[in-house]
């Protein structure tokens, strides 16, 4: 076990602490590789923990959540007394015998099933271990089943393509939010609710990529934001929007001054079910010919999400790679609207461009991210 002093730093909104060269390269050489996420465990202040090594922006750090030291996002450039190895102990495989004497039954399913990413059935499985009656087990496993043949949408994702094996994404024309926007733009989320099975597969969705995701939000607990989810059925409904859209929405920061999480769209790419609109409903109103459905302002307000700003976005890529072979939508300055243009943004040859096109452009490549305050 290696033992060393180490300033807490702060990258974003992640507390963390450099890892010392020589303690890296143990903990490499017990691994047995340097790529990936690697599992360590040790005490913070002679507090036990377990956590994994992230190697991000090309440093390897240590990320310091609230369960490692208490308050560490308000104890930045304290000298933590650290020690550190690596952890031999895989995380718990999660298994359920009845899902899989199911899919024992259903050779189809199976088949897709063993075809889904690792991450994909973890996701799966913990949802069915988590239930407490035989009744809710029985019915969600049917429910998991008919979603692995493409029959219903299950933990808030739509059906599986067959052809690939993945996750399929929601279809291109977002014809319930196209209806949304038309029927009524001015219209608020205040009725809008999500039944409660949904609501649980929904929170267990982003409870997963919370987990899965812990660079982008170190420092902060899923309980709390449970919590807060729970008190708020119309932020959920926002989220499950933005899920159904092909967002993939996840906490990226928290607004000290507002006491506000803010979750956005994390897919690689820019959201498929909200791509081919203008930016607005004037520059859509402004074309004489090949309308399309939709456009970015009026959808986000439908969702009850807003665009992101050119400073978000910019953000937003420090956590990762996004809009490598697309391009997203940004709140544009009113002062390059009035003049007829918005702004959009992507990611090319290792950096972020931003650019400009006319409002009532729209490309097949193109649609938008979102940020919604909890």
């Amino acid at each position: 076990m290696h033992a060393f002093s180490a300033t807490l730093e702060l990258i974003g909104v992640n507390p963390f602490v450099q890892m010392p060269a020589d303690v890296l390269a143990d903990v490499f050489s017990k691994a047995g590789r340097s790529k990936g996420p690697i599992r360590v465990h040790g005490t913070i202040n002679n507090q036990p923990y377990e956590q994994t090594l992230v190697r991000y922006a090309g440093e390897w750090r240590l990320y310091i959540n609230l369960t490692m030291l208490a308050n560490s996002p308000r104890r930045i450039g304290e000298i933590l007394a650290v020690t550190l190895d690596y952890n031999p102990v895989g995380p718990p495989v999660l298994t359920c015998p009845t899902f899989e004497r199911a899919l024992a039954e259903a050779p189809e399913a199976q088949q897709v099933f063993d075809g889904l990413s690792a991450s994909r059935q973890n996701e799966l499985v913990r949802y069915l271990v988590r239930l407490k009656s035989e009744e809710a087990l029985t019915l969600n496993i049917e429910r998991a089943i008919g979603f692995l043949l493409g029959k219903n949408r299950f933990v808030g994702r739509d059906r599986p393509n067959l052809n690939c094996l993945g996750f399929c994404p929601c279809p291109p024309l977002p014809n319930v939010l196209v209806s949304a926007v038309q029927t009524n733009t001015s219209a608020t989320m205040g009725s809008n609710e999500i039944a409660p099975d949904q609501q649980e597969q929904l929170l267990s969705v982003l409870e997963n990529r919370f987990r899965e995701n812990l660079h982008r939000h170190a420092g902060h607990s899923w309980g709390e934001l449970k919590g807060r989810l729970q008190a708020n059925p119309s932020k959920l409904w926002a989220l499950s929007e933005m899920e159904r859209t092909g967002g993939e929405p996840d906490v990226i920061g928290f607004d000290a001054a507002t006491g506000e999480y803010l979750f956005c769209d994390c897919a690689a790419e820019t959201p498929l079910g909200r791509r081919g609109g203008c930016y607005d409903r004037q520059g859509l109103e402004a074309r004489k010919e090949h309308k399309p459905a939709s456009n970015a302002m009026d959808m986000a307000a439908a969702m009850g999400i807003e665009l992101l700003t050119e400073e978000q976005y910019r953000s937003l890529q420090q956590l990762g790679r996004f809009d490598a072979k697309t391009s997203s939508w940004l709140q544009t300055p009113a002062e390059v609207r009035k003049l007829g243009g918005a702004l959009f943004a992507d990611y090319r040859y290792g950096r972020v461009f931003v650019y400009h096109n006319t409002a009532q452009s729209y490309y097949s490549s193109r649609g938008f991210r979102g940020l919604l305050r909890v």
